[in-house]
């Protein structure tokens, strides 16, 4: 997806759901593969 976090986080269910392919048909993401790419891009610190 290539979005910052702040965006990320900021999307609704709907957009989601579009961007994940959970509402066109296609496989939605599941917890495991959530955290798997949690693990691969983590949010970078801002700091």
């Amino acid at each position: 997806m290539r979005l910052p976090p702040d965006q990320f986080w900021a999307m609704s269910l709907a957009e989601w759901r579009l961007v994940s392919g959970g509402e066109a048909g296609g496989a939605a993401l599941t917890r495991e593969s959530f955290d798997q790419l949690r693990k691969l891009y983590p949010d970078k610190d801002r700091s």
